[in-house]
């Protein structure tokens, strides 16, 4: 009993150390953190390298007509970014959904003496799988680069929208051709 208690911290460091605990413990999380965007990161920086050469994906859109100093270039924002994050998980979750039910329906399904039909079977469920799991990483990926290559640029004149990266969208219109404006936002759009 008394090794224990030589062994304790007096009560009045005990705050001191606990905190000590959790700014290290908040401190490997973070550094875990980093390293994992860090891998993100990089694995993002060679799809689009890979990507944008693979589809001649030009850098950076023309600017439009008008005077050079009143040309201001901006990106869609951050919740655009968070909104398409959530359409693909939202899409993902289902499809997973959907493979586990239809899984889960086949192994139900007696064949009887077609033997060789249940191990073709089992190759297309295995080819399923693989190719649901194949695609997560990339179909993320992707999303966070149509986000990055949607274009925003207004000048005294014209305002130009750019955006895609398998079909490359362009719209260019003066401010003088606008005659009517509609801004349609529904309860989704408007959590983003």
């Amino acid at each position: 009993c008394s090794s224990v208690a030589r062994n304790r911290a007096p009560l009045s460091t005990r705050p001191r150390q606990r905190s000590a605990e959790r700014s290290l413990s908040c401190e490997r999380f973070a550094a875990c953190w980093r390293s994992v965007r860090a891998g993100v990161s990089m694995a993002e920086g060679v799809l689009e390298r890979v990507v944008t050469r693979l589809l001649r994906v030009p850098a950076r859109p023309e600017p439009p007509a008008g005077s050079r100093g009143s040309l201001k270039v901006f990106n869609a924002a951050r919740g655009f970014y968070h909104y398409r994050l959530a359409g693909w998980v939202l899409r993902q979750v289902a499809t997973g959904l959907a493979l586990i039910a239809g899984l889960t329906l086949l192994t139900r399904i007696e064949l009887g003496p077609i033997v060789l039909a249940s191990g073709l079977i089992r190759l297309f469920e295995m080819l399923g799988v693989a190719a649901y799991l194949g695609q997560l990483l990339p179909s993320f990926l992707f999303v966070g680069l149509d986000y990055r290559y949607r274009w925003y640029m207004v000048t005294d004149t014209t305002l130009r929208i750019w955006e895609g990266l398998m079909t490359v969208r362009e719209q260019t219109m003066t401010f003088a051709n606008i005659q009517n404006l509609s801004v349609q936002q529904g309860p989704l759009q408007r959590l983003f």
